[in-house]
């Protein structure tokens, strides 16, 4: 349970960070700045960016999902979760193993991002070959912006990214390696952003000067049109008030057809024709017409067309035609003569098509439609669509002002893959006319600055990234130059500088000298306090030792304690074993110790231990012979290189030394002590634990206590044990 808190705890922080780095991302994103087109600028990634450059994989995961959610409210489609989240996913990985966040992002969108973007774009969309390139170029384009944008944020203000609670890594880098980021870093974000601006300004100068173009070509076009119009309508009211003069003479009529027929060159033939569709009159400018089938029009045909026409008094125009390669058009007007009689003219279209300049013919097109919008006279590249309804669809566009973005078909029945500017106007007659700019060249234009932008970009790098590796060689080269120097000596500890580069900067040369006069000075101290410590390390060695002799003794009858006996047990057993002697463990105790301490006091009591040590130093003074304090009045000897007699004749002199010595009490008055002796005499090897050779004398001086005290026992188990066992 506790663990599991502890768990939670620790990602309630590194969580709500990267929630408001990404809520922050997520509102930038629902605001895309407009480039071109339908392309955006989107400056919300900088977010999941800054987060992948702190943070591990899952949490870029989900700042990614994130803040590309905006994307998908705003644009309707979800491709940017697989190119953007792959982003934050690759970016995170790179910066775990040491990769700069700039290089880890430009390798990124070269080898994934802008192959999977153009992937999507051709597989989902139905982008021009040049829009689909320029969209996979802008991607690219807009993750270096906010790649770029995202470091130069956390460079320059590091206080609100150098989080405790960060994932990733701090690398420790070289200088180098620093500057060339830094500066490769700044280059880029500078080029990138001048380059975006510069570019924006020449995409809408560019435009500005298509969309006065095309007005302009429309202007021309609709004026000319117009004008065709009025010279048709103001003809064919002549002929029909001179063949109304006539008086329906055959032969007169025959010569106003004639006449008016080589008066205008737009029309290729002209006739009368009565209700019944029956032609009456006609003049076909050359022989060539003369079997056209739509010269004039067959009679069922044209019964409808005279019928239309008598219903109201004013020119109609009929549906298009086309032979002999050409265009026609039928306009008819009624005769005053009862009604009943139509004049019509045929109408050769290809004079239309001189109104666009042949300069302009390979980026611009026109198409003129009827009422019922079907293509009546169109630019060479819509010949193929002439009768058939002109359709396009709407895209959108962000850069026009009064143009029109449209997709249009290739082909009758196709998709619409064709993209225009397109502007419209009514001509006189009713008919519309569009006149189209191809986009492609547009896109084209824009599509070389943005491969220009990352022409210099890659440019930038390289000249940054072999600047600042010279400066940066310039800047350690005389330090490392510096820190070799500092390291060299001779036997009397003299330094041996050798000259500084020349051209070294200024404060490289201060700095060498500043060091050449601090070095003498760092060494004299070095001497003064080697001295000193030395000193001080004689100081505690003895002070150790006397610590260490001190923890041995005791305080009060200064000889060996309990400690000392215990460690030193086994050196004294591993002698007498080499030498293949006995050795003896001794215990003593003072009889009725207590009843002294009562009856004369603790002083007297202490004094009473301290006399008995000394007693004891006097018995047993070999080098090899151990005498401590175990406890209390209790002591121990262990005595090497001895045998059960000399033992019992050493510990009886023992004992009546003790017996015999006067104790002055503090009343003046004397009295004696007597002790209690218990002894274990064997080989070394009898036992390898202390503890087993004390019970065993132990259990001898409760014999001694037991039975009256003032007496020696003594167990001999040398003669039962040989020294091989």
């Amino acid at each position: 349970m506790f663990n599991a808190q502890r768990e939670l705890t620790n990602h309630i922080k590194p969580m709500s960070y990267v929630l408001v780095l990404s809520l922050l991302g997520f509102l930038l994103n629902l605001y895309p700045v407009g480039l071109f087109a339908n392309i955006h600028l989107i400056l919300g990634n900088v977010a999941f960016i800054i987060v992948a450059m702190r943070f591990g994989v899952t949490y870029s995961l989900l700042s990614a999902i994130i803040v590309n959610t905006s994307l998908w409210m705003v644009f309707g489609h979800p491709y940017g979760f697989l190119v953007f989240t792959l982003e934050a996913v690759t970016v995170s990985f790179l910066r775990r193993r040491g990769w700069y966040i700039l290089y880890a992002d430009l390798l990124y969108w070269l080898c994934i991002g802008m192959p999977l973007t153009a992937a999507i774009i051709i597989s989902i969309t139905d982008f021009s070959q040049p829009l689909a390139l320029l969209t996979t170029i802008k991607q690219g384009f807009n993750g270096l912006v906010c790649t770029t944008l995202a470091g130069l944020i956390v460079y320059l203000f590091p206080k609100p990214f150098n989080v405790s609670f960060r994932q990733q890594p701090e690398l420790l880098r070289t200088l180098k390696s620093q500057l060339i980021y830094i500066t490769s870093l700044v280059i880029s974000f500078s080029i990138i952003t001048t380059s975006l601006f510069v570019s924006l300004h020449v995409v809408d100068t560019m435009h500005e000067t298509i969309e006065q173009r095309i007005e302009d070509h429309k202007v021309v076009m609709l004026r000319e049109g117009n004008m065709e119009i009025v010279v048709q309508q103001n003809a064919i009211n002549l002929a029909i008030n001179s063949i109304n003069l006539a008086d329906y003479d055959q032969d007169k009529i025959h010569q106003v057809l004639n006449l008016y027929l080589n008066t205008y060159p737009v029309i290729s033939s002209t006739f009368i024709a009565n209700k019944a569709g029956k032609t009456l009159h006609k003049s076909i400018r050359n022989e060539q017409l003369l079997n056209l089938q739509t010269h004039p029009p067959k009679s069922e045909q044209l019964k409808g067309y005279v019928d239309e026409v008598i219903k109201q008094d004013k020119v109609k125009y009929f549906a298009l035609f086309k032979e002999d390669n050409k265009s026609y058009y039928l306009m008819g007007k009624r005769l005053s003569e009862a009604g009943n009689r139509v004049l019509f003219n045929i109408i050769d279209l290809s004079l239309f098509e001189g109104l666009i300049p042949q300069h302009s013919q390979s980026v611009m097109d026109f198409v003129i439609t009827n009422k019922d919008e079907n293509i009546i006279i169109s630019s060479p590249r819509f010949k193929h669509f002439s009768g058939h309804v002109f359709s396009f669809k709407a895209s959108p566009d962000l850069t026009f002002k009064s143009l029109e973005r449209v997709s249009v078909q290739e082909r009758i029945d196709g998709p619409y893959q064709k993209d225009y500017y397109l502007s419209q106007a009514t001509l006189l007659n009713g008919w519309v006319l569009y006149v189209m700019y191809d986009t492609n060249s547009v896109i084209e234009k824009v599509e070389r600055e943005f491969v220009l932008i990352f022409l210099l970009l890659f440019l930038s790098l390289f000249i940054s990234i072999s600047l600042t590796t010279r400066i940066g060689s310039e800047l350690t080269k005389p330090l490392k130059f510096i820190f070799r120097q500092l390291n060299k000596f001779n036997n009397r500890n003299e330094m041996s500088f050798k000259p500084l580069y020349k051209n070294m900067a200024v404060e490289i040369h201060d700095l060498y000298d500043e060091l050449q006069r601090s070095k003498g000075q760092i060494i004299n101290h070095q001497l003064e306090l080697e001295q000193i410590v030395e000193e001080r390390t004689l100081a505690l060695q003895e002070a150790n030792e006397q610590l260490r002799r001190q923890a041995q003794k005791d305080g009060l009858t200064n000889i060996y304690n309990r400690r000392y006996f215990d460690e030193n047990f086994r050196f004294h057993q591993k002698i007498a074993w080499r030498n293949k002697r006995n050795i003896a463990l001794v215990l003593l105790d003072i009889d009725h110790f207590k009843r002294v301490n009562d009856t004369h006091g603790h002083i007297v009591g202490d004094e009473c231990l301290r006399i008995l040590s000394v007693i004891l130093k006097q018995h047993f003074s070999r080098e090899t012979d151990l005498i401590a304090r175990y406890g209390g009045e209790e002591f121990v000897l262990v005595l090497t290189d001895i045998n059960s007699h000399q033992l019992e004749r050493k510990l009886e002199n023992l004992r009546k030394a003790v017996e015999h010595r006067a104790i002055i009490a503090e009343d003046g008055s004397t009295f004696c002590l007597t002790i209690s002796i218990g002894a274990l005499v064997a080989n070394a090897s009898f036992a390898n634990d202390a503890e087993d050779w004390v019970k065993v004398a132990d259990l001898c001086l409760y014999k001694a206590k037991k039975s009256g005290r003032n007496q020696v026992k003594i167990e001999n188990f040398s003669k039962y044990l040989s020294l091989e066992t």
